[in-house]
């Protein structure tokens, strides 16, 4: 079985890696593109950006652009996951699903994790759906407002501050330190996928800049 599992992460890890090679040389052909379109065609509306402007603007904006709410979700995911499979939890929810039996310790942790998602669900009611609640749009409304836009970050912590009690009263975590193991394992997990991220965006706003849109 681990066998198994190492064989089948080297193949997302290769297939990751290979997207990312691509996305690079699609980026060089851009670079290189645009700077013999724009010599042949000094009048043309496409952008260099070999040009003086186009290596301000790169640079300029190289942090600023790959800096998004989407990024901050996938670091946010990625160290949930972390503490979801580090800290047992992934284990015992599959364990409940076969219909194992669990020890009382492990029955003590799950009731530890759900009252942490017990409290968790009641604050956010409270901040959802009560007059006036502080998570609500202008208009009262849950669309475009605060709650909409941080559900993602408020489900990260859910999972982080769930699997962290369960961990930790089952004995799996027995102190920060593993907690924070069990973080940098899981950003560990997901650096495939962040650095696709950084690929795929800076591509994409070169593209952006390239073509004036």
């Amino acid at each position: 079985m681990p066998n198994n599992n190492r064989h089948h992460y080297s193949s997302a890890f290769r297939c990751v890696s290979s997207t990312c090679l691509l996305l690079l040389v699609l980026q060089v052909v851009l670079v290189l593109g645009s700077w013999i379109v724009r010599t042949i065609d000094p009048a043309s509306t496409i952008r260099s950006l070999m040009s003086g402007e186009g290596i301000r603007w790169y640079i300029g904006h190289f942090a600023s652009l790959l800096a998004s709410p989407l990024l901050v979700d996938m670091l946010l995911c990625a160290l949930a996951y972390g503490v979801w499979t580090k800290g047992g939890m992934s284990r015992v929810c599959q364990d409940v699903r076969r219909g194992e039996q669990l020890s009382y310790r492990r029955h003590h942790a799950l009731y530890a994790a759900a009252v942490v998602w017990a409290v968790l669900l009641l604050l956010t009611a409270w901040l959802t759906l009560s007059p006036h609640a502080l998570l609500l749009s202008v208009t009262g409304t849950l669309a475009d407002s605060s709650f909409s836009r941080g559900l993602i970050p408020l489900l990260a912590f859910a999972f982080t501050f769930s699997s962290m009690a369960y961990g930790l009263s089952a004995g799996i975590l027995r102190s920060w330190h593993d907690v924070m193991h069990a973080m940098c394992r899981g950003l560990s997990a997901w650096a495939p996928a962040i650095v696709l991220y950084l690929f795929a965006t800076q591509g994409y706003h070169a593209l952006c800049y390239v073509c004036a849109w």
